[in-house]
């Protein structure tokens, strides 16, 4: 067993990535009142094929307002912030992986994700096998995310943190289900030779020099830059300006949290779902201390208190004895409402859904078998397939999404 200086060692980069993962999913709440599901922004690219051309709020007298977009386009520009952050990110891989990590560990499962080392037969066949575990996986993924109406970020990250009873049963049964479907496959995945990699490459930080020099801080701009960006964007532009931007940048943001946790590689996945083995890697402890941890914080203390006010402003400023003091309470349902939401208003799942059914549990079972069999989940995949477009493994993953997701509807 890891020793505690060994365990804080380890968690440390995936801390700051789960502190980027809520600064950019309760952003998208504060300032969207939208949750942030990964797997919805993915299936926005399955139906991109609508979107070619963007449709537009018409006003009062029949002119396009182009401040703001349909709130199903927004998913849109989430995924391709998240794409382009994988892109950004690969191409200061080398600086990154020398300064952060001293070598010691890659960003990305390079190995797993080339589609072939030395040009053998043997690579040629490892290829092919971890090609169809991620397709089958990728289905998997696909149909259980539709029938459960979200994974890990939407469920566990931004629903549990809000307290939402149906992301708190999605996560109670997908977790333990992925859990369970690595440890019992493990072994024949490993017999066969299919990504038998996973449980091996989890290796200990060793001692690292405390001090911080200039090449750590660029490391650390390049993966602050999105939100540095969309602060600014915030203070400088209009609320119902450069929309499509905004989005860009909170999904960019949101790559970059899951970069530097560990989620893009599925070696680390795995190596989580190992515990209470040897072999364990805590690094995603980091994605629930910070991430989940600081979600659930500003939720209850700032989210959540204003969407309260905004409901018992509504409800005044609605009722018959508002009287002469109705156009100052309108004024201030607009200044509680999230500044760059199509229409102001909030409209979180649980206001008008919180059923948890059938459909919903075994659509969390499948998306844990697929989580379990692979390691990856919708988010992770957009930043990883942006890093590595030619990986023939992530072509497999995601033509199996889309597959599951399109034979659920």
């Amino acid at each position: 067993m890891m020793d505690s200086a060994t365990l804080l060692e380890s968690l440390k980069l995936p801390l700051i990535g789960g502190a980027l993962l809520s600064l950019s999913s309760m952003n998208l709440m504060l300032d969207f009142s939208k949750v942030f599901g990964c797997s919805q922004a993915l299936k926005s690219l399955q139906e991109s094929y609508k979107l070619i051309r963007f449709h537009y709020f018409q006003n009062s007298n029949g002119q396009s307002n182009n401040n703001h977009i349909l709130f199903n386009h927004q998913n849109l520009f989430i995924a391709a912030g998240l794409a382009l952050s994988g892109s950004f990110l690969r191409l200061f891989m080398d600086f990154i992986e020398r300064n952060l990590t001293h070598n010691e560990r890659s960003i990305f499962d390079s190995s797993l994700l080339s589609n072939h080392v030395h040009h053998s037969r043997s690579d040629d066949h490892q290829v092919l096998k971890n090609v169809l575990l991620f397709t089958l996986a990728g289905l998997l993924s696909g149909a259980g995310t539709t029938l459960a109406s979200g994974c890990t970020s939407g469920h566990m990250l931004c629903g549990m943190a809000r307290g939402s009873k149906r992301s708190i049963v999605a996560t109670c049964v997908f977790f333990p289900v992925a859990i369970l479907t690595h440890r019992v496959l493990k072994p024949l995945l490993a017999q066969i030779g299919v990504f038998s990699q996973s449980d091996s490459m989890y290796q200990e930080y060793s001692e690292s020099v405390s001090t911080i020099g200039s090449d750590q801080v660029i490391c650390g701009a390049i993966f602050a830059a999105p939100f540095i960006a969309y602060l600014v964007l915030k203070l400088v532009v209009k609320p119902e300006r450069w929309i499509p931007l905004r989005l860009g940048l909170l999904g960019a943001t949101f790559g970059s949290g899951l970069t530097l946790s560990g989620m893009t590689k599925p070696s680390v996945v795995l190596g989580f779902f190992n515990f209470p083995l040897p072999t364990w890697d805590p690094s995603l402890l980091g994605v629930a201390i910070a991430g989940l941890g600081l979600n659930t914080l500003v939720y209850w203390l700032s989210i959540k208190p204003r969407i309260d006010s905004w409901i018992a402003v509504r409800q005044l400023a609605s009722s018959e004895n508002a009287g002469g003091s109705e156009r100052p309470l309108l004024d201030k349902l607009d200044r509680l409402a999230p500044p760059c939401a199509t229409p102001p208003t909030w409209q979180l799942p649980e206001m008008t859904n919180n059923e948890i059914t059938t459909r919903m549990v075994l659509g969390s079972v499948l998306f844990g078998l697929g989580w379990g069999l692979a390691g990856v989940c919708p988010g992770p995949a957009l930043v990883v397939f942006g890093a590595y477009p030619l990986s023939f493994v992530m072509w497999g993953w995601l033509a199996g999404f889309f597959a599951g997701s399109h034979f659920i509807r």
